[in-house]
């Protein structure tokens, strides 16, 4: 390093830090100074985002006087640094870039490097992928036909790091039509290395989060990504993908390299159909097995240290700094108004002939997914479908001019709350949104989605934008130091929140008024977005494995439920009937009413949990007693008073019992041993010379007579072994009924017997 006094410049290399050495000094100052130890200086980054350089005045590096004296000791000289000030350093200060790529509506692309295009093609694609030494990122979204005309939309998301795959699916519904407007999304977790071999999943720092509404999903990752999808929108699903800095020159996929250069972003249709996964490959259907990425060990996502720092005093105003270093600072997604859900969870995978891959006698987790079929679909790949770029033109069919949608598009942004707000944020734009509402009026030949969305995709890309900008503490007006005066205006729109306090959920379907981004819903609605009367009561329209669940399979302590018309609240819960099932008439018995546990996925999913039951597989050790099968119904509220249809649930255990739909019979051939399932030949689990042996006794255990269980004991006279007990027990001789004379009776007693005159 080098020390110029004249120009008065520190040049700053390695880790963020610059180190003065004796050896830096000159040869005339050698012989009376010294520079040990040697002295570190800090300079400044606090990793966060920030505006460009020209819009913020050069920081300042302010360092205290030094009072370092060495050991005393005469002939050693004072060292250099005491009583060393060194003067303020101005530094300029350059953010390594984050950024986001968006896919929205049917589907237009905006990539990372803000190069704009659409997609009109059938099929899973890769929207986005890093491989970095010990991450693996990938974002991959499904397309299909989303209406009766030529629109194609995202109806999947599936984000990976490493082992860990989140996917959003509705792809498995119906398309066509306005099937849009039916959207459920299923909302679960895959893990390609059975969950770290057994350690767990997902991995710390990954995570999927939902909003109020179970509408709006955040996935964030340990690598410092994240992925917003949001869903419920005629148009299908719209995706939000970020990538942190160092991402940077390293991407692949529709959202391009993101290298700054918008011009080297491909959207030919070859450069798509090279982007397109075949059916083989996908993410999305359970019963296609994931290969494992193997990393090397040590910590995912960024490992880059960055220096750090604050004013030296807020209440002073200055524009110096006290620094400090190796604090790490990782990006991070604003999830205020969001909850971590648990997704149900497929660890497990098919063997080759097609079934899972687990033992019959290994019960899953209640959280895993075991049947594939409820995610497994048919989906269009178009594999062998060219893609192609379609054209349009105006007038449209029905007569709307170009004109006429540019107008209508530009009132519907200016009819946002926010719209004045958002143009003071840097690096908003919204010239692209406003091409995609004139492109999707083009191609759908109607405005009134085009107009709901475009509004939609302003707010949610203006908010993602505000996120990213933090400001310190402005100098006060009338300081030495200038501040821009909408530098000003921006700091205090970002600081009070002044945009997401206009934003609300649906914009409160209409049905209330935003106030600080909550919706005061006016009666009868309620539920975040007023989409919801009070007394309307939730409708289940499905429910996981039919409410089926062997024991065998999983533990069977709650169900997913498909529904609608759910609203998360202190009241929202589950309801549960329990009902004895005889096996000899499949008839049911009503029991106890009990609430339970009520748990919203999605605005379209949920959980119900059961409550606590006996139908368990024996253990050899519980001395309470089992039932082989049980039967529920469940219902769902939102208030406490008013409840969903009611759905039928069996929990059996295979073993000896056998269900068609919910009609249930004893099996033959099996014991029922204190209420628990054993089959034929089975031995205790606790005692291998104890069995099932229908031919003794279908409701106790048999005592084993043949290998080391063959033992004998030796009695006295009168008395004989009884091999099942290992048990010497009385002979009743007295059963020989010649023992005694033709006029004697026998009487046996204890281990003897005796005979008496019959006169």
């Amino acid at each position: 390093m080098a020390v110029s006094t004249n120009e008065k410049t520190l040049m700053l290399h390695h880790r963020c830090t610059t180190t003065f050495h004796e050896t830096d000094w000159s040869a005339r100052h050698k012989n009376h100074v010294v520079a040990k130890p040697p002295l570190v200086i800090y300079p400044v980054y606090d990793g966060k985002t920030r505006l460009m350089p020209s819009a913020w005045p050069p920081r300042e590096l302010s360092f205290d006087k030094l009072m370092f004296r060495l050991p005393f000791n005469p002939a050693i000289p004072v060292s250099v640094w005491d009583g060393f000030h060194l003067k303020s350093l101005k530094v300029n200060i350059k953010d390594s870039s984050t950024s986001e790529c968006s896919s929205v509506n049917d589907p237009h692309i905006r990539s990372f490097d803000r190069r704009y295009f659409d997609n009109h093609a059938l099929g899973e694609f890769i929207m986005a992928k890093y491989v970095g030494p010990n991450t693996y990122f990938e974002v991959r979204t499904q397309h299909w036909q989303c209406s009766k005309s030529r629109a194609k939309c995202n109806c999947g998301v599936a984000v990976r790091e490493n082992n860990d795959i989140f996917v959003i699916n509705a792809c498995r519904g119906q398309s066509g039509g306005m099937a849009g407007k039916a959207l459920n999304p299923q909302v679960w977790t895959r893990s390609a290395d059975n969950c770290g071999h057994g350690t767990g999943c997902p991995a710390p720092g990954a995570a999927i989060h939902r909003d109020g509404n179970g509408k709006s999903f955040k996935i964030t990752l340990p690598s410092g990504a994240w992925v917003q999808v949001s869903t419920g929108h005629w148009m299908g699903m719209n995706v939000h993908v970020h990538a942190p800095s160092y991402f940077m020159n390293q991407m692949k996929g529709m959202c391009g390299n993101f290298n700054g250069d918008r011009v080297d972003d491909q959207h030919s249709s070859a450069f798509l159909e090279s982007l397109r996964v075949p059916p083989q490959g996908t993410y999305f259907q359970a019963n296609v097995k994931i290969p494992e990425i193997v990393k090397s060990v040590g910590s995912q996502g960024n490992n880059s240290a960055y220096c750090h720092c604050q004013s030296v005093n807020k209440n002073v105003n200055t524009n110096a700094l006290v620094c400090d270093f190796n604090r790490h600072i990782a990006d991070s997604a604003n999830l205020n108004g969001y909850t971590k859900i648990n997704t149900p969870i497929l660890t497990r995978y098919p063997a080759g002939n097609g079934k899972r891959s687990d033992a019959v006698n290994s019960p899953a987790d209640d959280d895993e997914i075991v049947d594939l079929s409820l995610y497994s679909y048919p989906f269009d790949y178009a594999e062998n479908t060219p893609i192609t770029v379609p054209t349009f033109s105006w007038p449209t069919p029905g007569g709307r001019t170009q004109r006429y949608a540019l107008d209508l598009c530009h009132s519907a942004l200016r009819n946002s709350s926010v719209y004045s707000l958002c143009h003071k944020v840097p690096d908003f734009d919204n010239s692209f949104i406003l091409s995609q509402c004139v492109a999707d009026i083009q191609m759908l030949d109607e405005e009134t989605v085009a107009l709901e969305t475009a509004r939609d995709t302003f707010e949610a890309t203006c908010q993602v934008e505000v996120e990213k900008l933090e400001f310190p503490p402005l100098p006060a007006s009338g300081t030495p130091v200038a501040v821009p005066a909408n530098l000003r205006e921006l700091a205090a729109i970002v600081n009070s929140g002044a945009i997401s306090s206009k934003v609300c959920p649906s914009h409160c379907s209409g049905n209330g008024d935003c106030v600080n981004g909550k919706c005061q819903c006016r009666p009868p609605y309620v539920s975040q977005d007023c989409s919801l009367r009070d007394s309307q009561p939730p409708v289940v329209s499905e429910i996981q494995d039919g409410g089926i669940c062997d024991v065998r399979r999983r533990t069977c302590k709650k169900f997913r439920l498909g529904v609608s018309n759910i609203m998360e609240g202190k009241d929202f819960k589950c309801q549960a009937t329990v009902a004895k099932i005889d096996l000899s008439t499949s008839i049911r018995t009503p029991g106890m009413v009990s609430d339970t546990t009520a748990d919203m996925i999605s605005f379209a999913e949920m959980t119900c949990a059961l409550p606590p039951h006996s139908v368990k597989i024996f253990d050899g050790v519980t001395s309470s007693p089992g039932t082989p099968a049980l039967g529920f119904t469940l219902a769902v509220s939102n208030n406490g008073k008013d409840y969903s249809n009611a759905v039928n649930v069996t929990v059996y255990d295979s073993k000896c019992v056998m269900c068609t739909g919910h009609t249930c019979v004893r099996k033959a051939g099996t014991c029922v041993i204190n209420g628990y399932c054993i089959a034929d030949g089975e031995s205790h689990p606790g005692d291998p010379c104890q069995e099932c042996d229908v031919n003794s006794s279908t409701d106790q255990w048999t005592r084993r007579t043949d290998g080391k269980c063959a033992k004998t004991c030796y009695c006295k006279p009168g008395f004989q072994c009884n091999p099942s007990t290992i048990t010497c027990e009385d002979i009743n001789e007295c059963q020989n009924t010649s023992i005694c004379g033709l006029y004697e009776d026998c009487r046996n007693t204890e281990g003897s017997f005796y005979c008496y005159s019959k006169c």
